[in-house]
């Protein structure tokens, strides 16, 4: 079979749920099967599969991507991620990364094309990347201005970029590692997948139950303190 031994990509198209069953790296989506990873195609037993290289393997939701933003279609961005090496495995970046702009505003966009961010995968479909740039790490960590073609530097009075030429002022979403790549190198290294998704899972559980019931006990406990803080 021509499939057999052909190097495929996440999300690309390997047959259909008639002919074989899903196996390793592989998934169904209405009545065709998918690669769920980069590696060759293998079929055994009448299953499916796709062998990864050893130690390379594509990004996961929940990781912390470094990307260049590429193309701007006002409510999106589009982001083309940078491979990166962590823990002796090689992630490759085998889709782009969106950003969902909910600024459509040209004097609101948290970005511009050429700027190079730090993001986080908050989901993923076969063809792309959801990233959001919510954390104060995140955010835009190298800018040039586009008159002059030199970094930008950081105002960190007014949080505003800036040129030392020109003194156009941009308002971006700026990452608190600005132009910091040692910062930045070990923020990728040790940031830890795993406990953001359990963190953002509490979070979300914790939004569930009942905000005002949560305020009424701190301002419970705030009135007390004011009464009892001037009492002789």
């Amino acid at each position: 079979m021509e499939i057999i031994g052909k190097i495929v990509i996440p999300g690309e198209r390997l047959s259909t749920e008639e002919e074989f069953a899903t196996s390793d790296n592989t998934f169904i989506e209405e009545g065709s099967i998918y690669s769920s990873s980069t590696g060759k195609v293998d079929v055994k037993g009448g299953k499916i599969s796709v062998i990864s290289p050893k130690g390379a393997r594509p990004f996961k939701k929940g990781m912390l991507v470094l990307g260049k933003i590429t193309d701007d279609l006002r409510s999106v961005l589009f982001v083309k991620i940078e491979n990166q090496d962590k823990d002796n495995i090689s992630y490759k970046a085998l889709k782009n990364g969106k950003i969902i702009n909910k600024h459509s505003m040209e004097t609101d966009k948290p970005f511009e094309i050429g700027d190079i961010i730090l993001a986080r995968i908050i989901d993923e479909d076969k063809n792309i990347y959801e990233l959001n740039t919510y954390e104060p790490e995140c955010g835009v960590v190298y800018s040039k201005c586009h008159t002059c073609n030199i970094p930008l530097s950081h105002d960190k009075d007014y949080n505003v970029l800036y040129c030392d030429i020109c003194h156009a002022r941009k308002h971006k979403k700026i990452s608190t590692l600005y132009n910091d790549m040692k910062a930045i190198e070990e923020k990728l290294l040790n940031d830890k997948p795993e406990e953001h998704e359990r963190h953002r899972r509490f979070n979300r559980a914790e939004e569930g139950h009942g905000r005002q019931g949560r305020y009424d006990r701190h301002d419970s406990g705030r009135q007390y303190h004011r009464n009892t803080r001037y009492r002789d």
